[in-house]
């Protein structure tokens, strides 16, 4: 029985992943941070996914939305589930793709199909666990953030 637990267990964590790697905005990040070539780290980037489900979350559909409360989105800038817990290899490059996004969802919002922008941000997620971010000097997350913020 715990075998076939762990194994659903797998198999969930598995699907969780692939689900959040397909809304990786910008696939090559990775290798232009790893090569210090901001063009290469924003060189195709995957909207249309993240676009969908922002522009569904904010739609304020009623049969799903009674109420009609205004959906807010709060946009984490960060990896995807699985996608490392080492702090960015190249923290100005990871810093030059975030507005890129902030134009797209803060700024340009009207152009994307969205209704209003995106008005919170996120940078990061619990960089005091070990999960999340695997750094126990605080000093290099402040660094990051000074960065990207």
């Amino acid at each position: 029985m715990a075998v076939n637990g762990q194994n659903q267990q797998s198999k969930a964590k598995e699907f969780l992943a692939d689900y959040a790697n397909k809304r990786t905005i910008f696939p090559y990040a990775a290798v232009g941070m790893r090569n210090n070539d901001l063009k290469q780290a924003s060189r195709s980037p995957n909207y249309r996914i993240t676009d969908d489900a922002i522009r569904r979350i904010m739609k304020n559909n009623a049969s799903v939305n009674p109420g009609n409360l205004q959906r807010e989105i709060m946009f984490r800038i960060g990896r995807t589930l699985d996608g490392g817990y080492e702090p960015p290899e190249n923290f100005d490059i990871y810093a030059a793709l975030v507005p890129k996004l902030v134009e797209r969802y803060s700024l340009n919002y009207q152009a994307t199909g969205l209704p209003r922008k995106v008005a919170y941000w996120q940078i990061w997620n619990e960089p005091d666990l070990s999960s999340s971010w695997n750094n126990n000097n605080p000093q290099v997350y402040y660094e990051f953030y000074s960065k990207v913020a």
